[in-house]
């Protein structure tokens, strides 16, 4: 019998236990809060939320939901720990207005992108596994900036398609 306190992200089981351990505290956590009062999202294991209100409702939903936190999940990583209306979660910088939410994502991987764009643009034929790996870093913005989503499925299509010679 293997017991552990944290969660081992090295072992086979792992993502598949994460997820549900993750979906089970992002429902409890939104559980006491109607999608007006506070949403939250959670992105493995990195928890964002946003509520509107004075600064002393919000404070108090954020404490609530804070303790919420502590009792589900127990020691939190504070130190990670950001309030504010910008701020930067999972490789992308948010800002929120009245009117808007801006999303970013950071120049050098932007210039990533760009230099891998540019490299297949320059040749007749893609390597089928370096088009996995570009999907696969494309389907992390494609999370961020849900516009992006179509384009990236199609690029896993052709790059998983059974047809393929390992060239595309």
């Amino acid at each position: 019998v293997w017991a552990f306190v944290v969660l081992v992200f090295g072992s086979a089981s792992s993502p598949t236990l994460w997820g549900r351990v993750a979906a089970l505290l992002c429902r409890a956590d939104a559980a006491p809060f109607t999608p007006e009062v506070l949403r939250l999202q959670v992105y493995v294991d990195d928890p964002i939320s946003l509520c509107g209100g004075t600064l002393g409702e919000r404070t108090r939903k954020f404490l609530l939901l804070l303790l919420w936190l502590c009792l589900w999940v127990g020691p939190l990583a504070w130190q990670k720990g950001r309030i504010g209306y910008s701020l930067a979660w999972i490789g992308a910088s948010l800002a929120v207005s009245r009117s808007a939410i801006r999303i970013a994502i950071p120049e050098h991987k932007v210039a990533k992108v760009s230099a891998r764009i540019k490299l297949f643009s320059s040749s007749k034929f893609v390597k089928a596994k370096d088009l996995v790996k570009f999907a696969g870093l494309l389907s992390f913005y494609a999370g961020v900036i849900e516009h992006l989503k179509p384009f990236v499925r199609m690029l896993w299509a052709a790059a998983t398609s059974p047809s393929s010679t390992g060239w595309i």
